[in-house]
């Protein structure tokens, strides 16, 4: 919980947990553990690397899916059949 006072004014945090606070990480570590355990997933903290056999569109839904799932939580994208962008590395696909 966070609270502060801006312009003699009092706020309080009602949602989610403060950044910042010690006890933040383990908070969202175990809320989206057990998100990533509904959809069968494994994720490396805030990354989540994902090979995806079927179609785009198939794939698309998905991610609708998973973006409706919690509003307050949304995921981004990047899809590509050359390369792999994870973890700030990026990675090109050898042609054989």
């Amino acid at each position: 919980m966070n609270n502060f006072t801006l312009n003699e004014e009092n706020y309080l945090q009602v949602k989610g947990t403060a950044t910042g606070k010690r006890a933040a990480p383990n908070f969202a570590d175990t809320y989206m553990g057990r998100f990533e355990q509904k959809f069968n997933w494994v994720r490396f903290i805030y990354d989540i690397f994902l090979v995806w056999t079927c179609n785009e569109e198939t794939l698309m839904d998905f991610f609708n899916h998973l973006n409706t799932a919690i509003p307050s939580i949304k995921f981004t994208h990047e899809i590509s059949r050359t390369e792999v962008n994870f973890l700030d590395a990026t990675g090109k696909a050898n042609k054989k």
